[in-house]
């Protein structure tokens, strides 16, 4: 099972920038969490609401980066992933 964790600030709290809105963390083998990733909160330019994500995989040097929206045809908190082009 993978589980994400809300890390958004509580008001009165400001945000702190460059920290993840989310930890992304999945269940190893032992049984334990571990953090494989990130996830930011974001809006489009033309005002949809989208999820920028990190992720660290074993054997990829850097993290895999994609974004992910809310997919209208599944149910309520489904996101459909959107992977990024790789850097020239």
């Amino acid at each position: 099972p993978t589980k994400i964790i809300d890390r958004r600030p509580q008001p009165p709290l400001l945000s702190c920038t460059g920290h993840p809105d989310y930890i992304i963390e999945a269940r190893s083998p032992r049984g334990r969490f571990v953090r494989i990733g990130s996830a930011w909160a974001a809006t489009s330019r033309a005002g949809n609401d989208y999820m920028s994500m990190a992720f660290n995989l074993p054997g990829i040097a850097g993290p895999v980066r994609v974004n992910a929206v809310q997919d209208k045809d599944a149910p309520e908190g489904s996101y459909k992933i959107i992977p990024m082009a790789a850097a020239a």
